[in-house]
């Protein structure tokens, strides 16, 4: 699986010109000899930190396991030895790429007349349905509570709404009445049992009274 390796890091100012001959005269060529090391792409920030960053694409993340790769590691030259104890706040991630099976299958749909006109008819239930369920919900609240403080989740669209609660409101939805949203009180609109709209207006008038 082909993968990424991400290094960003601050350097003192007095060293930053012999940081950058080193990572271009030496670093960078010693790491690209690596197998499976394919290429590798510098950047420096602009008025933001960390002040460098690089990026090694590795045909596989594997890679960066190998017993190759231990051994550069674990025999650094002198100036890597001199370097790195000088490299500040220094980030190192790997990323996986996963394979491009998705784009391929969004490809195939597309370019076929019946499978795209499945899912054109797919989306447009599903795009009905959560337009359905944010009228209900609202119509529910304001059926319960003669208020419209919630009517506005009727004019949202897309999957989630921002209810606009306080943070003691949504935990004590979460843990008194199993209803889930993320702290700042976004909701998963496609996620509301349509068979249970009442159940959750209720819960979020008696929350929020």
């Amino acid at each position: 699986m082909p993968g990424l390796l991400l290094v960003m890091n601050d350097i003192p100012a007095d060293l930053d010109e012999e940081f950058n001959l080193w990572y271009h005269e030496e670093h960078i060529a010693e790491r690209l000899a690596l197998p499976n090391l394919m290429s590798a792409r510098r950047y420096r920030a602009v008025g933001s930190q960390p002040a460098y960053m690089v990026i090694y694409k590795c045909e596989t993340i594997r890679a960066l396991t190998s017993p190759s790769y231990r051994t550069v590691l674990d025999n650094p030259t002198e100036r890597t030895r001199n370097i790195l104890p000088q490299m500040q706040n220094v980030i190192r991630a790997t990323i996986s790429q996963t394979p491009d099976h998705g784009a391929e299958i969004v490809r195939v749909i597309l370019e076929d007349k019946e499978l795209r006109a499945e899912w054109e008819a797919e989306l447009t239930e599903m795009r009905e349905r959560m337009r359905r369920l944010r009228v209900k919900l609202a119509e529910a609240i304001r059926e319960r509570s003669n208020s419209t403080d919630f009517d506005f989740v009727a004019e949202h669209s897309g999957m989630f709404s921002l209810l606009g609660l306080r943070t003691d409101v949504v935990q004590e939805l979460k843990t008194r009445d199993g209803v889930y949203m993320i702290n700042d009180s976004r909701i998963n609109v496609a996620g509301i049992p349509e068979d249970r709209i009442g159940e959750l207006a209720d819960y979020l008038l008696a929350a929020t009274r």
